[in-house]
């Protein structure tokens, strides 16, 4: 028999022998020991870590973990927050749901879920406001019941009352609720966020502000691109101090006119919103459209309806999440990008932009950290900031209670159309069925029923979702529309008023002195300076003063300047040149000497200068003082 010992070298034989079979004493390959020693220290530190100081969860806990997650989105998933409110108008199930929170829920929270009894706080807090401290979606007063809060000393109702007794209870609550205009919806007590996911609504209101949205975007991507005369259209370029608005061109000393400019739009705002309230945040501010025209629209597209979004949110991480959120995030942080970039060819020039891109950030580094920042505040603001900067931050809002009266014209709800509410089969009852769509499409999450808001930004959602409701059950539209306080009570809407003429007046005056001083602004500049040092020098004879031409040319193109100081008896001018060519926003200082005879000098005598272009159109006299002993 031929023996193969694959170690080499002597083959040793055991003694032992079984059925014909005899075993080698040959050693074991090192890539199995290696392994089997592994094995052993990973066993060993495996055992620790989950079983000897239970860092780790073990299976048993995390399939404890796991089942309790998919336990909480089973939870969630049982109702939706518009089948609640439907039972709320059900008085069979409001009803049912007294008698069990008189039973369950009188001690914590009193008979009318006050939270207070005979003057004294009780455990639980007040279920009649709209301060809800773990949501106010009524799915989330649902989940709240069913899993109760044990570490502040709610019961688990859950498994002893079941889902439908739960919903029965929820339904009593939900209509002894009444509205806290004091509290932002977007905002819980305890200050953390209540995300706020729109739902999807379609109307006539929505197509207008789709056109306006994409001919607002196609203008703002477009312009840096449009050239006047050689010059962008509109370039702030901040390290020349130059300013190019529409062929004309601005420099520095020109910078008050931007004041006559920013107050006027500012103004004209006022009007805008003294009439028509805040149409300007529903349709052209540049935050609503590109959060409703791009960003919620790619929302949209990849994670679902509002419900959809909701559910993604609070289920746990898995494929399906994972997939969701690096899809829309990646497309936000493109979007961002651009955005970012298109921002700063305002600044830069679209042409320097693209040269930029494809340079090296080292030889951009201020541009490469502009659109850095920029990204960011865009990508943050967009994906998770959205309707708190128009409630939190921007004061345009708080203006409101100054701007409007009662015949301004803003997003109105009729009350006395849709008053009392109730199910559309009862009789007696208004128009408003008390559905709660206009709530669920709010950006901002108000109910547009309480009246006037801070927080409306007057996008028209709610007109069209009402409308849509309306014409399902048959009632004209308008329940909820553009209308006045007085058009409202009255009928009568009045748009020309004191008020409206006082701010046109203030805008006329604006433009009046922004176009006066605007024509009256020369197309170049030319001054006489004095350099620093000794404002003369004095000899037996004459009187030697150094003087600087400052010459700046504020024309789009280059133009070549002739310079020629006026004859004066006992006077001479040395000046170095007297032609010097521009460029455009291009500026020199020219230094020259006046010399004038001691006899003939006298307190307040000028030496006088003619600049002028060489086409001879454009022309200017400058003077100064000649300086002298006294």
């Amino acid at each position: 028999m031929e023996h193969h010992d694959k170690t080499g070298g002597t083959v040793e034989l055991r003694e032992h022998e079984f059925d014909g079979i005899r075993e080698y004493d040959n050693k074991l390959p090192n890539w199995w020991l290696w392994t089997f020693y592994g094995a052993c220290i990973f066993s060993l530190f495996y055992w620790l870590w989950y079983h000897g100081f239970a860092f780790g969860d073990s299976p048993k806990a995390a399939f404890d973990k796991e089942w309790s997650e998919r336990q909480a989105v089973a939870v969630e998933t049982m109702f939706t927050d518009d089948e609640l409110r439907a039972a709320s108008k059900d008085a069979g199930v409001t009803a049912a749901g007294k008698a069990i929170f008189d039973a369950n829920c009188f001690a914590c929270h009193s008979s009318n879920g006050g939270g207070v009894l005979n003057g004294v706080p009780l455990p639980g807090p007040n279920l009649t406001d709209n301060t809800w401290i773990h949501g106010g979606a009524p799915m989330n007063l649902f989940t709240t019941v069913w899993k109760g809060v044990p570490e502040k000393g709610m019961v688990t109702w859950g498994p002893t009352l079941g889902k439908d007794r739960i919903r029965s209870v929820v339904a009593y609550v939900l209509i002894h609720r009444h509205p806290d205009l004091d509290s932002l919806y977007c905002i819980n007590p305890d200050g953390s966020r209540n995300t706020i996911h729109t739902a999807d609504v379609h109307g006539r209101f929505q197509t207008r502000k789709k056109i306006v949205w994409s001919i607002l975007i196609a203008i703002w991507v477009v312009l840096p691109w449009l050239e006047i005369g050689g010059r962008p259209a509109i370039l702030i370029d901040i390290e020349r101090r130059s300013f190019f608005l529409f062929g004309a061109t601005f420099n520095a000393q020109d910078f008050y006119l931007a004041f006559f400019l920013l107050t006027g739009i500012g103004i004209t705002l006022f009007v805008v919103s003294t009439v028509f309230g805040r149409v300007w945040c529903g349709y052209s501010c540049p935050h609503t459209v590109f959060l409703e025209g791009v960003f919620r629209r790619i929302e949209r597209w990849i994670d679902g309806t509002a419900q959809h979004r909701k559910r993604l949110k609070e289920m746990p991480w898995n494929a399906e999440k994972l997939r969701k959120r690096g899809l829309k995030f990646t497309l936000y942080l493109a979007v961002s990008l651009f955005l970012s970039h298109n921002l700063l060819s305002y600044f830069l020039g679209a042409h320097d932009v693209l040269a930029a891109i494809v340079g090296s950030p080292t030889r951009h580094p201020t541009a490469f950290t502009f659109v850095l920042i920029a990204t960011a505040i865009i990508f943050v603001n967009f994906t998770w900031f959205r309707e708190q900067l128009c409630i939190v931050i921007c004061p345009y809002g708080r203006l409101q209670g100054v701007l409007y009266d009662r015949d301004t014209i803003n997003v109105a709800y009729d009350g006395k159309r849709g008053e009392p509410r109730g199910r559309y089969t009862e009789s007696g009852r208004g128009d408003c069925i008390d559905c709660f769509r206009c709530v669920a499409v709010c950006p901002t999450g108000i109910d547009i029923r309480n009246g006037t808001q801070m927080e409306c930004v007057g996008c028209a959602n709610c007109v069209d979702a009402c409308d849509e409701v309306m014409q399902k059950l048959g009632r004209p539209p308008g329940l909820i529309r553009y209308d006045s306080q007085n058009g409202i009570e009255t009928g009568l809407r009045r748009i020309l008023r004191p008020r409206v003429y006082l701010y046109a007046c203030f805008v006329l005056v604006g433009m009046v002195v922004f176009t006066v001083a605007a024509f009256r602004r020369t197309p170049f500049e030319a001054k006489l300076l004095r350099p620093a040092g000794t404002p003369y020098e004095v000899s037996e004879t004459r009187i030697k003063n150094a003087l600087q031409i400052h010459l700046v040319n504020k024309q789009p193109s280059s133009h070549a300047f002739l310079i020629e100081p006026k004859a004066q008896p006992g006077m001479r001018f040395t000046l170095p040149m007297s032609r010097v060519e521009l460029q455009s926003l291009g500026d020199v200082r020219i230094p020259l000497w006046v010399e004038i005879d001691r006899d003939a000098w006298r307190a307040g005598i000028v030496a006088e200068f003619v600049v002028r272009t060489e086409d001879g159109v454009l022309t200017r006299e400058i003077d100064i003082a000649v300086a002298g002993p006294r």
